[in-house]
This record gives C-alpha cells, sequence and structure tokens, in this order.
C-alpha cells in the first residue's frame, strides 16, 4: 500500500469513519460483517493468506 502512496493506518480507519468500534464487552464473534468487508478489500489489493477471522 505505501507503494502507491497510501498510508495503511488511513486505510484502516477509513472503515469506521475515523471512529473507535466497541462491542457489547459479552460477546466475541470470530467475524463481522465490517471484518468481511475489510478482508475483501485487501484481498482486491494483492494481499493474501486474509480473511475476515484473522481481520
Amino acid at each position: 500500500m505505501l507503494a502507491r502512496g497510501e498510508d495503511f493506518a488511513d486505510f484502516c480507519w477509513s472503515f469506521t469513519g475515523g471512529k473507535v468500534l466497541c462491542g457489547d464487552g459479552r460477546s466475541l464473534p470470530a467475524s463481522t460483517p465490517k471484518s468481511g468487508e475489510i478482508s475483501n478489500e485487501l484481498k482486491r489489493r494483492g494481499f493474501k493468506f486474509v480473511g475476515p477471522v484473522i481481520v
């Protein structure tokens, strides 16, 4: 990503609008719709071995 002049932190924060996401403190899902969205974008950009559970 840096080769394209992009900042990885800016890329990550773009999915949350710059805001921290907080769960309910009771459940810990293995994956979420947001992690699927980020995973798909990383794959599109050439990342390998990345999926919604890893994200």
